[in-house]
């Protein structure tokens, strides 16, 4: 129940029959549409997973050398063409069972955003 709650650190919820077991208890999770599979082959981003009124998003943490770099990169807002910034992989990652999970679920957002980076 609510005197329970449950961390979803990746994605993916892995837990069979989450639903049913997490129905009233609270969920910390670094994403609110997580990806749901059916089999190895039917992915989708669930867009029902997430209740507002007792969960809640945590973002994932930045670590010291990563926000150094960003700082390093930053510009002034008057001189940037394109910001963007994400944490996670990507439809071409090099690790072929990550390939495999952003193919699965249709994401193309992050390919697109690389091509218009140039």
């Amino acid at each position: 129940g609510f005197d329970h709650v449950f961390l979803f650190g990746a994605s993916a919820w892995v837990l069979p029959k989450w639903r049913q077991i997490l129905a009233r208890s609270v969920i910390l999770a670094v994403e609110s549409r997580p990806i749901e599979c059916r089999g190895s082959d039917l992915c989708w981003h669930c867009e029902d997973c997430f209740q507002p009124w007792k969960d809640l998003v945590v973002p994932p943490v930045t670590s010291l050398p990563i926000t150094r770099s960003l700082l390093a990169f930053s510009q002034p807002v008057a001189q940037r063409t394109l910001v963007m910034s994400w944490h996670g992989q990507h439809a071409n990652a090099s690790d072929p069972e990550v390939r495999r999970a952003y193919r699965i679920t249709n994401e193309t957002v992050r390919l697109d955003l690389f091509e218009l980076a140039g």
